[in-house]
């Protein structure tokens, strides 16, 4: 089942770093560095500076959360974008209401 907005998601991250775009990975040193599936768990930092994660939540394509009771570090950042994008009713705030598993 693809979720609402997922397409949309994914469209959005392909503007924001297209297949060969150079990034800066940093691990956060209160978190784990892979998760249980053994994924790379890091903040993505674009060319100019900006986190993809904040791009991502700011244009309401994206919604963070705490894992096992661990903020990240960064943590008021992300909640200050996804803030942003859900106030503006932008990404899946417009299409789905703010329901990300819902189903198209």
């Amino acid at each position: 089942m693809v979720e609402c907005g997922g397409a949309e998601a994914s469209a959005h991250m392909r503007l924001l770093a297209p297949p060969g775009t150079p990034v800066w990975l940093e691990t956060d040193p209160g978190q784990d560095r892979v998760d249980r599936y053994g994924r790379l768990l890091a903040y993505v930092w674009l060319p100019n500076h900006r986190l993809i994660e904040d791009e991502q939540l700011n244009a309401g394509w994206a919604t963070s959360y705490v894992f096992d009771g661990r903020p990240v570090a960064r943590y008021s950042r992300p909640l200050a974008s996804e803030r942003a994008g859900r106030n503006a009713r932008r990404g899946v705030g417009a299409r789905c209401g703010g329901r990300f598993h819902s189903a198209l």
